[in-house]
């Protein structure tokens, strides 16, 4: 790879999320046939509208495509050439007359001058060319105004989005309609309108009819224009870039909606990335790219270290800033609801410095979130917006702050319908679980009335609703303490005699229990005393069994022995009768023989 020498150290070519600005021209690739038949169209017709899809690159088309050739006409000597671009906001009147001071210079121009400059447009309807009468005597010298997000005048005058300023919008439209239309040939008339958008001009009729007479769509870009619009920038930075990463980044943004912004940030951050690793000799390359998210996350990325870098009341700010200069649509798209800084520090309760800390870390031209650029000095009266509706679906915080605050719209607009329907006597007050959703929905998001007169003006009747019910909702809870404590009372009164009689019954029941106890035990001694006399029963009667045995035994031989001794008594008296018997017969004998 040959050696290369960056153009400019801090340089980076590429704006992210905002638009190129004229003095980035230089950069800006990739629409030259475009910028050659917008400028073929307004030199023809004095008007042109560029419209086109969200993130279409219509802004960077006219700011560096089309103004750089009005003013080479300039330097060709084709006539001189003022231009003023602009963008509505809430006061497209005042911020005209503010462009007309800025590019006019004269030193004698003051608040003055700007009151009456401002005094003419809205008095005359042929009010531009009498301003530029005033400020620029010098003849034949050509205005071309750019007035860029055009639908803002449609936003901010639009009852639908509920954030009317009462800006006059049809009046604006007729001072620019009277400009091209009346005989004032030196001034010209550049538009940038997005296409979903365009349907507002319908209302307008003299408007619709330029419209359709000289308006230029802007297409897609093709794959060799992204490729000019990626390498290109590059280039004439003095670097280089791998054809892998271009044709990866070409495939990438063709799946991509918000086409160019998302891919101008990934450039611009992955070109960050390449210079942080100081190799000026290494061309970008796929390593570099997605070190740095890709495009489906390196927005969102960006984005969260910033916040993350914020201390906790900047978070606290940050989140505020953006739930309200953002917000979602009935379609469920995102819109952007630029807001001044006098409004966003009222509106977050803040100090104007902190406003302004958080601002400007966001609006750094390594992030460029927010606008206006970086270079405008800020004041009460700047208006603070997204550089991107992109910056919505990409940024994942951002994106639950939106639909957070769209779940608090929801929440505060049936309120309101129900605190109507409450006042004509057709429903009644919030009963749970909606009351209690409500004062979750109070205390989490604390609306203010500023906020709540964006989407309904009856804030007070909503916030009286709310307190009657949670009142109305107190008190009956309080009855039904009260009421409790009664029961409680009554309660505690009948368990407590209740509690008494269970305890005299238990008592009783002990008392039985003890006594049929001591019934058992005396049963049982008494059952074991007979059973032991019983048994000692059985023990005597056999123990009499065998001494009446053994006596039986002992009479038998005791009368045994009787009878022997009776027979032996016989046996001996027989003996003894015979002896006598024989001494008696002796005896005769004797005497006989005597």
């Amino acid at each position: 790879m040959t050696s290369v020498k960056l153009k400019n150290e801090r340089l980076n070519p590429f704006p992210g999320l905002r638009p190129f600005g004229p003095e980035e021209s230089e950069y800006f690739f990739g629409r030259e046939s475009e910028s050659e038949e917008i400028a073929g169209k307004l030199l023809r017709n004095r008007f042109v509208a560029v419209t086109g899809a969200s993130g279409s690159g219509k802004s960077s088309l006219v700011l560096c495509g089309l103004i750089p050739k009005i003013r080479h006409l300039s330097s060709k000597g084709k006539g001189t050439w003022k231009v003023l671009a602009m963008k509505p906001g809430n006061d497209p009147f005042g911020n005209l007359a503010d462009s007309f001071i800025e590019n006019f210079s004269n030193p004698e121009l003051n608040e003055k001058s700007r009151t009456e400059v401002l005094k003419l447009l809205n008095d005359n309807p042929d009010g531009i060319a009498d301003v530029i009468r005033v400020l620029s005597p010098a003849k034949n010298a050509k205005t071309l105004i750019f007035i860029d997000q055009f639908e803002e005048l449609f936003r901010y005058g639009s009852p639908e989005t509920g954030r009317g300023t009462g800006t006059d919008t049809s009046g604006f439209i007729d001072l620019l309609t009277n400009a091209i239309n009346n005989d004032n040939p030196d001034i010209y008339l550049v538009v940038a309108l997005r296409s979903d958008l365009i349907a507002e001009c319908s209302h307008y009729r003299s408007f619709t009819n330029l419209v359709n007479n000289s308006n230029y769509l802007v297409s897609r870009m093709d794959r060799e224009n992204f490729r000019e619009a990626i390498v290109g920038p590059i280039k004439i930075a003095g670097a280089d870039i791998d054809n892998d990463l271009v044709e990866l980044l070409i495939n990438e943004v063709n799946e991509n909606t918000d086409q160019l912004p998302v891919l101008q940030h990934a450039l611009m951050r992955t070109w960050m990335h390449w210079k942080k690793l100081d190799e000026p000799h290494r061309p970008l390359d796929i390593t570099d790219y997605r070190s740095i998210g890709t495009m489906s996350d390196a927005i969102s990325r960006h984005a969260n270290e910033i916040y993350e870098g914020l201390g906790s009341d900047g978070k606290r700010i940050c989140e505020k800033l953006f739930r309200i200069i953002t917000g979602k649509g009935s379609d469920n798209k995102g819109i952007r609801y630029p807001s001044n800084v006098k409004t966003l520090r009222a509106a977050i309760n803040c100090t104007g410095e902190d406003l302004f800390k958080v601002i400007g870390e966001f609006r750094n031209p390594s992030v460029s979130v927010l606008t206006p650029h970086y270079s405008v000095e800020l004041n009460d009266d700047s208006i603070i917006d997204l550089s991107h509706e992109s910056l919505i679906r990409l940024w994942d915080r951002l994106r639950k702050w939106v639909d957070d605050e769209y779940s608090s719209i929801q929440m505060y607009l049936r309120l309101s319908e129900a605190s109507a329907m409450y006042q004509q006597g057709k429903t009644g007050l919030l009963k749970q679980p909606d009351l209690q959703l409500a004062i979750n929905w109070r205390e989490e998001n604390k609306p203010t009335l500023w906020w709540a007169q964006k989407y309904n003006p009856a804030f007070e009747r909503a916030m009286v609703y709310l307190r009657t019910s949670e009142k109305d909702f107190l008190e009956s809870e309080e009855k039904k303490v009260r009421h409790h404590k009664w029961r409680l009372k009554r309660i505690r009164i009948v368990s407590s005699i209740l509690g008494g009689i269970a305890i005299l019954t238990a008592l009783t029941m002990m008392a039985a229990f003890a006594s049929k106890f001591s019934s058992d035990n005396r049963r049982k001694v008494a059952e074991r005393e007979k059973l032991e006399i019983a048994a000692q029963k059985t023990l005597a009667d056999q123990y009499a069994a065998v001494v009446l045995k053994k006596s039986v035994r002992s009479d038998s031989s005791a009368l045994a022995a009787t009878r022997r001794e009776q027979m032996e008594r016989i046996l001996r008296l027989n003996a003894e009768n015979q002896v006598l018997s024989v001494q008696e017969e002796i005896n005769e004998t004797r005497k006989q023989s005597q």
